[in-house]
């Protein structure tokens, strides 16, 4: 498991640049849905480093 997951992060940077690709390849149903997939992915990001500050707060505090 630990495999598969190391090879798809390194595949990451070549999905990243497909979606970037696929933004501009006139087809407007692609597009739509790509630009959709970027938006999902990016939020999701921010809520998980949202969560993450959140939580290293609650343990800076309970280690006081």
């Amino acid at each position: 498991v630990e495999n598969a997951i190391g090879t798809l992060q390194r595949s990451a940077s070549e999905a990243a640049e497909t979606l970037q690709r696929n933004l501009h390849c006139e087809n407007p149903a692609v597009e739509f849905r790509t630009a959709q997939i970027i938006l999902d992915n990016a939020i999701k990001g921010i809520e998980l480093i949202d969560v993450i500050q959140r939580l290293e707060r609650l343990e800076n505090e309970h280690q006081k």
